[in-house]
């Protein structure tokens, strides 16, 4: 509508309004739910609703502000079926026809916006004349009724069961084809979504933990393994994360408490992926493990519904459930050594040596820890008695109907080991070629050398037998932190407390210089009072101060047997408490300490003191050779798991615009300043390599540069590796876009949501369309003309097209056409009345005229005929008298018009004054009156007075005297009768012989009179007597 023609107020307005919440709008959902029930007789729940409302619309053509339509568009939709409802306000629809009968023909009938006329069914070529017969069901709603009449569906039925219940105006259409087992993918997304808790409640410690690097997650292979592909029945291969041909997934070995784990995924150059536009490829973080059924339902499914089948905003919901693999709280297993003759290595990194001779706690977990273990070892002196050696190990998770496992070393034709689970000894060939021997909350296996114990908890425990003795390593999860005591200290990230007693006291460590405890001449009496630390932690101590039964504390199936005796070895027995190792670095000879010097020397220039101290109580260079090399392996694993990958900051989505230069500038950031940083590519674009650095950590950065000519899929893939070959890896989502003839770009809009390159929308000016506005328009194909008027395309124009002009008595530009009121510019000959009409006029009569041809208007005999269109005078009693351009009604004689009512004529009754001038009665009859005597009387000459009638001068009823009186008569009997009660009869008093001569009753009677029999008769007869016989 233009503005210039817009009414006054209200002013038309269309608003919509979205309903999503049904606990917020309860009664909308249900007058909605009630309305399709009504209509269609469906039970309908619906969970969205958008209602649109057009009220007070105008036409576009000139109007007074009284041609308005109101109406509304309910679509709705409860996940699995949809509907819309229009909704036609009562009357609201008042739109005049402003189309001549030729228009209407020109356009082959109403736009739709004003209703529609309905016509006749036969509507082929041969009867074409038959498309503009409208049916009675249009009704009449023009202005004139002989104009072309309009469909009005506000006043119109839209089922069956609508006319029933008398709602007009009201049509539901419903919109899908769906069965009624239908699953709405978004639906099902956000019903999944209210129904799962939020990941950090169950599994803060796996969230967001994958290992930075692929080498990361392989180093560290006994937290993580490699995904085994999974599939049942169904194929989900298109979401379920699986290994493929560009990239492989790790996970942990054993899921947490509550069944969730992580899958991590890593690209060709080890780096991890990421990045929500990598759904497909990435890992991802799922509550269920992978062999249940409830990874199909609850993870795969459910990120199908959400990022496959659903617009970006579900998979956002799906990932703050199930969040993308990301390396953020990533925090390397923590690890604890038992090596040489035996040197300890904290969880915090604190290295010692203890040379106790006994069976000890290595680890106890504290009662608030996740998960309950103890790790136990067994020690057994050197054979020169300066030192011990490791030769056993045993643990458990959990509690004590939990199966403890053991690692021992076996002294027959050669040193062996023995495995065993729950007091029974593993076959080797259990665990060889990367078998695994399962047991309750864990497995073993064998890795090369190595006896690998992994538990459900995430520890693990690593054992190997090097030089006639056991070589430990223990693997803890970052949930352990804080919560472990023993031998190899209580992790919490703070080496200085680690020598915690059992007693609960700490050994100060103010005088320590670097992680290594020194040894040797420098403070042997610093390890003395380690060894005192190590000796609180042995069994028996351990038990006293616990309360525990030693035999229940001790895991060890067995104890060996002293030497040369038949006696075992207990819990109690085994070992000597007073026993104490070489607590000082003492060679017998300078040259003996300079052979060892420099076999322990390390390649940076500095003395390895365990490898030392080891020469000096076992002369044995292999033996102090192998502990140097266990250190500086121990070292560099720590250092490999603990180096975090460059921080990269790289946009996740590249808006590009073709024929434009791209480019940005790539940061990564090495928290490592001793380290540089290298960045490279894969894709399209130069990449010029610059950098800064800072105190503590140096800034790398790196300029891209890309200037596309065309938009073809692409694949982006920047990386920036430190020094040690470390790398991150980011591969945005490219978005290009090429608009053809001022189209301009909508990089919101894509062909697509997931992978890494799509092709923006799109918006074009209105001349063009195609992917890149590249195809003219046809401005014509819209209508944009007045109906009926002709469209030229006209590329010259900025509108682009031409309209001819207006139909026949319409005036305007042939884009908007208004009717030209001939009423008012006197172009008529109308000899009364002019009334205009779309494209031109008709002419009128005052009331009482007619119109003679077309213009004319002449008078009407209204007297001449009697219906709506002639006079309404009383048909019967009433008089017409014709006017010009009207007519009088009257009365005939003895009627009067009834007061209030013109057409209507009502008796005078005439007697109801002086009696109508009559003697006696007067009687009104319609339009007249006559007088009335009565019985006995008759009346005279003036039709006025009455006269006395002497009844026994003429016919009577008496059958023997007749008494004449004023106005009547009375009978009366002779002597010897008496009257009868009919007033006529007379009946004798005394009967007469039986053998009289009077005729018989009924008609004849006989009474004595004086002796004398006398006959009479009844009423009705006559006596008449016979000669000779005086009977009757």
């Amino acid at each position: 509508v233009k503005s210039r023609n817009l009414p006054g107020r209200p002013f038309p307005e269309v608003w919509y309004h979205v309903y999503n919440d049904s606990a917020d709008a309860e009664n909308i959902f249900l007058m909605a739910q009630a309305a399709v029930n009504e209509s269609s007789g469906v039970e309908f729940a619906p969970k969205y609703i958008l209602v649109v409302t057009w009220e007070n619309m105008v036409p576009y053509w000139r109007s007074n502000g009284e041609q308005r339509n109101t109406f509304q568009a309910v679509l709705m939709t409860s996940g699995v079926h949809a509907y819309v409802m229009y909704l036609y306000k009562d009357g609201g629809m008042t739109w005049h026809p402003a189309f001549s009968s030729q228009n209407l023909w020109d356009m082959g009938g109403f736009p739709a916006h004003m209703g529609y006329s309905i016509c006749d069914d036969a509507c082929s070529a041969e009867h074409h004349d038959h498309c503009k017969v409208e049916d009675h069901n249009s009704g009449r709603f023009s202005i004139v009724s002989s104009d072309p009449n309009v469909y009005r569906i506000d006043q119109k039925y839209g089922s069956a069961r609508d006319r029933a219940l008398g709602k007009m105006g009201r049509f539901l259409f419903r919109l899908d084809d769906n069965n009624n087992d239908f699953e709405s993918p978004r639906d099902m997304c956000a019903s999944w979504y209210q129904n799962q808790p939020a990941p950090e409640t169950y599994a803060s410690d796996i969230v967001a933990s994958c290992p930075p690097t692929q080498s990361q997650a392989v180093a560290d292979k006994y937290m993580w393994t490699t995904t085994t592909h999974w599939g049942r029945t169904y194929d989900w291969s298109s979401i379920s994360g699986q290994r493929g041909p560009n990239k492989v997934c790790y996970t942990r070995h054993f899921e947490n408490m509550q069944g969730a784990n992580i899958e991590c995924c890593y690209d060709q150059s080890e780096a991890l992926i990421t990045g929500q536009h990598m759904w497909k490829s990435a890992g991802f973080f799922h509550r269920y493990p992978k062999d249940r059924d409830g990874y199909i339902q609850k993870d795969l499914k459910p990120r199908y519904w959400c990022c496959e089948m659903s617009p970006k905003r579900y998979c956002d919901m799906y990932m703050e459930k199930r969040p993308m693999a990301s390396y953020d709280k990533y925090v390397p297993t923590a690890t604890g050594n038992l090596f040489g003759d035996p040197h300890l290595r904290t969880l915090d990194g604190k290295g010692y040596t203890f040379g106790g001779y006994g069976a000890y706690v290595a680890l106890l977990t504290m009662p608030d820890a996740p998960e309950q273990f103890i790790l136990e070892i067994r020690t057994q002196l050197t054979d020169n008695q300066k030192s011990t050696n490791i030769i056993a190990l045993a643990a458990r998770q959990g509690n004590s109907s939990n199966p403890a496992v053991e690692v021992s070393l076996q002294y027959e034709d050669r040193v062996g080991v023995a495995c065993l689970i729950d007091r029974e000894v593993v076959s080797p060939r259990d665990i060889s070629r990367n078998r695994k021997r399962s047991f309750f909350g864990g497995f073993l296996t064998k890795s090369g050398d190595q006896y690998v114990y992994v538990f459900s908890s995430g520890v693990f425990i690593a054992a190997e037998e090097a030089n006639n003795m056991l070589q430990i390593s223990i693997g803890l999860p970052s949930t352990m932190k804080g919560k472990v005591e023993g031998l190899l200290g209580d992790y919490d990230g703070d080496w200085n407390n680690d020598f915690k007693l059992s007693s609960g006291y700490y050994l100060t460590t103010s005088s320590w210089t670097s992680q290594l405890v020194e040894l040797g001449d420098r403070d042997p009496s610093w390890a003395q009072t380690l060894y005192e630390f190590g000796q609180s932690w042995s069994l028996q101590l351990v038990s006293r101060k616990y309360n525990f039964n030693l035999y229940d504390l001790s895991l060890f199936s067995s104890y060996p047997s002293p030497e040369g005796t038949e006696l075992t070895y207990t819990a109690d027995t085994y070992g000597d408490p007073t026993y104490q190792p070489a607590f000082r670095t003492q060679f017998e000879s300078a040259e003996e300490e300079t052979s060892a010097l420099e076999v322990c020397m390390s390649a940076g220039g500095r003395v390895d003191e365990f490898c030392l101290y080891d020469m000096s109580v076992t002369g044995s260079t292999e033996i102090a050779t192998k502990t140097m090399e266990t250190l500086r392996h121990i070292l560099e694993q720590e250092a490999y798991l603990g180096n975090l990958v460059p921080t990269f900051l790289v946009p996740s989505v590249m808006d590009i615009t073709i024929g434009d230069d791209y480019q940005f500038l790539l940061i990564a950031i090495e928290k490592n300043h001793s380290e540089t940083v290298t960045f490279s590519l894969q894709g399209p674009g130069t990449l010029s390599n610059s950098s800064f650095y800072r105190r503590n950590y140096n800034v790398n950065l790196a300029n891209y540069f890309w200037a596309p000519n065309d938009t073809s899929e692409v694949t982006v893939h920047f990386q920036a590796a430190d020094t040690q070959g470390f790398t991150t890896a980011y591969t945005p989502l490219v978005k290009l876009c090429q608009c053809e003839n001022g189209g301009t770009c909508n990089f919101k809009g894509t062909e697509k949501t997931d992978g890494t390159s799509v092709r923006a929308v799109c918006h074009c000016t209105d001349k063009f369309t195609g992917d890149y506005c590249e195809e003219e328009v046809d401005p014509c194909l819209y209508n944009p003309c007045f109906p009926g008027v002709s469209c030229r395309n006209d590329s010259a124009l900025q509108k682009g097209y031409t309209c001819g002009s207006c139909p026949p008595g319409l005036q305007g530009d042939g884009e908007t056409c208004e009717d030209l009121n001939e009423c008012e510019t006197g172009a008529h000959d109308c000899s009364q009345e002019c009334r205009n009409t779309a494209g031109g006029f008709t002419c009128h009569c005052f009331p009482g005229f007619q119109l003679n041809e077309l213009h004319t208007c002449v008078d009407v005999d209204e007297c001449s005929f009697h219906n709506v269109w002639g006079n309404n005078c009383d048909q019967v009693y009433g008089v017409c008298q014709n006017t010009p351009g009207g007519y009088t009604c009257g009365c005939q004689d003895g009627f009067v018009m009834e007061q209030g009512r013109s057409n209507t004529c009502r008796d005078i009754d005439e007697c109801q004054e002086h009696n109508g001038g009559c003697q006696r009665s007067c009687i009104n009859t319609p339009g007249s009156y006559h007088c009335a005597c009565g019985e006995g009387y008759r009346l005279g000459k003036d039709n006025a007075e009455c006269t006395d009638i002497n009844e026994c001068e003429f016919a009577n009823s008496c059958t023997q005297r007749c008494v004449n009186e004023i106005g009547y008569y009375t009978c009366a009997c002779e002597e010897g009768f008496h009257l009868h009660y009919d007033g006529k009869t007379c009946m004798p008093d005394i009967p007469c012989s039986e053998d009289n001569t009077c005729s018989l009753p009924p008609a004849g009677l006989c009474g004595q009179v004086a002796g004398q029999d006398r006959c009479s008769c009844t009423s009705g007869y006559r006596l008449q007597l016979v000669q000779d016989d005086l009977s009757t």
